[in-house]
Formats: C-alpha cells, structure tokens, sequence
C-alpha cells in the first residue's frame, strides 16, 4: 500500500535504509541531503518503507507544486524490491490530486509510461571504475592525457579537506557570473550541502594548489557505497589552463577505482561540460523530464511564459 507521508512523519532512518539499498540508489535522495535543499519534504512510501518516493512540495499563492530543487539532478523512486512499470505508475497514481503543477527529473532506469503527462530527454554522463585504475586510464581521450601531463609539468600539487566555505566561496566566484539563476542563498545552501556530507561521513574535499601554492581549484565529492558523485567544482582562469580540473577528477578516479561502482559526473547537456566528461570516457544515458500542467487556465497560460 502507498501512502502519502507529511514531512514531520517521515522515519528518516527507514527511509534512509530504503534509499541506500535500492538498486538506483541516489545521494540527494537521502533524507539530509532533501533537508538541506527541499525543507518540509514529503513523500509516498509503500508498506514499510519497502519502496520511497521524494515529494519536494512547494505552494505559493495557495497551489501547490512539484518542481526539481536545485542541487538535485534527478528525484527516483527508489525501491528494496524489484522496481517494474506497474510499480512506478502506481506511485504516480498516488501523486496528490492537490498538486497542480509537476516539473522534474526522473531518475535514468526508471521505467515511465504516463500518457498524460509530457516527457522529453536529457543526458547525464555515467562511468564505470569498478577496474583496476590503470584500466580505466586507457579509457581517457586524447584530450584528458594532454591536460594531465600538463598539470605535471605544471607542478601542481593536490590538497585534501578543504574548508566547504572555501569550496563555496571559489564556486560563487568561479561559477555565479556564468549561472545568473544563482545567488547567495543558493551559495549557502551549496555550503550547508558540503558540511551535511562531511558530518554524515560521505564528503570528499580537495583543491589544487599551483608550485606558488595558491589555490587554483577546488572540488567536493560525495560518496555511497556504490556511487562516487562529482557535487561542486571550479577552477579560476589559471586552473583552467594548467588543467587543474582533470588533475582533480583523475585524482578521485585514482582513489576509489574498484572500491565503488559508478562515478556520476552530475552530468551535463552542455556541450564543453558533456565533452569533459566524457574525455574520462564517462558514457552518455539519458534520464527523463516529467511534466503535468493541472493548473487553472489563466495561471497555466501565464506559467507557460515563464
């Protein structure tokens, strides 16, 4: 049986139980990942939490919304047992009749068939380092070998746990003026992300320093037991010449080769951010975009404009 569960009845840690020993487990699924980026969270859960579904509810002006936080890639169905169509469009069936608007990414696997609602694909870049680290290296193009072997002759020098204020505040500088959506609230909230991770043990930080031993990159990585996932990262211009950013992911590659399963780059259908990845030799899938406009006919129409 699925039920509807109000935030302040979630059990986290069943829920958090679900979620890690789901087949598609996903770290910003987990409840104090949800915390940081979607406050007062509800949820569908199945039985006794043998299956979970994240609700991010908002409501503005007395409707309510399902729309993707930001800091999350995907939101899944995540499920102890075997997770068929049946099962998917019977956690969509039970989606509140309340919530007016939905707009989010389906986690990639997830078999979808709703007719009534509008779907269109975008790509994440996925790779296997469930190998031995050198075979993994010969899957690197051209192009990473050649922004390694520069990072050598470059001399720089990986420093590991970094300050998440610091992280944050080279991700403001290095990446606010490109992404105008974000702000200063969204850069706490980056922070507040980094500082759950560590405290739940599964944050990973690093930078780059050059042979000045000035900070040119910087990175945060978040990890389960079966996924290491690239979270936040940037490079000032001099970093990203000396290729400080491949050092950085190479660097993580290295470490945790056969020790996990999947690297998720968090990936991108931007073509310069889809081509780095992809140098590693990361894999193109494809995750879904689930759409359905109930609202009334003038906030629709004006919903559409925006």
């Amino acid at each position: 049986m699925i039920q509807f569960v109000a935030h302040k009845n979630i059990d986290k840690h069943k829920w958090d139980n679900c979620v890690t020993q789901s087949l598609n487990q996903s770290v910003s699924s987990l409840s104090w990942y949800l915390d940081c980026v979607s406050e007062n969270w509800s949820a569908l859960v199945m039985d006794d939490y043998q299956a979970v579904f994240p609700l991010p509810i908002k409501s503005k002006y007395k409707i309510n919304y399902l729309l993707q936080p930001l800091f999350v890639r995907s939101i899944g169905i995540y499920s102890k047992v075997n997770l068929t169509e049946e099962l998917v469009n019977n956690f969509f069936d039970e989606i509140p009749n309340n919530i007016k608007l939905i707009d989010f990414y389906l986690k990639e696997n997830i078999p979808f068939n709703k007719v009534d609602y509008e779907v269109t694909g975008r790509k994440v870049q996925l790779m296997d380092i469930d190998l031995p680290y050198e075979m993994i290296k010969q899957s690197y193009n051209r192009s990473a070998v050649k922004n390694l072997r520069k990072a050598e002759k470059n001399e720089l020098v990986i420093t590991d746990d970094i300050l998440p204020q610091m992280i944050a505040e080279q991700y403001q500088i290095n990446i606010g003026a490109q992404v105008q959506k974000l702000n200063s609230t969204h850069f706490k909230i980056v922070e507040k992300l980094m500082k759950a991770a560590l405290k739940n043990k599964c944050g990973i930080s690093i930078a780059v320093t050059n042979k000045n031993r000035e900070t040119i990159a910087s990175a945060f990585f978040m990890k389960t037991c079966e996924v290491i996932y690239f979270s936040f990262g940037s490079a000032n211009e001099e970093g990203k010449s000396v290729g400080a950013m491949y050092l950085m992911v190479d660097e993580i590659i290295k470490r945790y080769a056969q020790q996990v399963k999947l690297f998720d780059f968090e990936g991108s259908d931007v073509e310069g951010i889809g081509n780095f990845n992809r140098n590693f030799g990361a894999k193109n899938f494809v995750y879904l975009r689930v759409q359905k406009n109930t609202l009334p006919g003038i906030i629709k129409w004006m919903s559409k404009k925006t």
